[in-house]
């Protein structure tokens, strides 16, 4: 059974699957020329705390299988709050059965909630995610490209 619940940092940090998320997160989301990623506890503490960046959890017969980060913030050009996707993951194990439109879902939830016009959803170029993202109610909207500065 696939649960989705918003969690503090505080209670997810404490659980024992949290370093396996974080590192097979860190593997996934990966871009050359960019540090690994990592969790910054601080930078995340602080966001959660500001009421800007509200995570949900998901669980897959109460393993932690996945996450998605919201950020709810006003766009200036925009004028309005819109809901973007800071992080999002769901451990390879946990992919096939809905756990990532689950997430979605919430994470669509939880934006109307806190007054969002609009969600965003960044996925990695050709990825799984990509993929699904493709196929939904989604709008292919934009391309970002990277270059590195190091």
């Amino acid at each position: 059974m696939i649960e989705i619940k918003q969690c503090r940092l505080s209670e997810v940090t404490q659980m024992p699957q949290f370093e396996t998320l974080v590192e097979e997160y860190a593997d996934e989301a990966a871009i050359e020329g960019l540090p690994r990623p990592c969790y910054n506890k601080h930078i995340y503490k602080t966001l959660e705390q500001s009421g800007m960046m509200h995570p949900l959890c998901s669980f897959n017969e109460n393993e932690l299988s996945g996450f998605i980060n919201i950020l709810v913030n006003v766009i200036p050009h925009y004028g309005n709050k819109i809901a973007t996707s800071e992080s999002f993951f769901v451990r390879p194990k946990f992919r096939k059965g809905g756990t990532g439109l689950k997430l979605i879902e919430a994470a669509e939830q939880l934006a109307k909630q806190q007054g969002a016009i609009g969600c965003l959803i960044s996925a990695p170029a050709n990825s799984r995610l990509d993929v699904v993202l493709s196929r939904s109610s989604y709008t292919h909207s934009n391309n970002v490209y990277f270059k590195s500065l190091l």
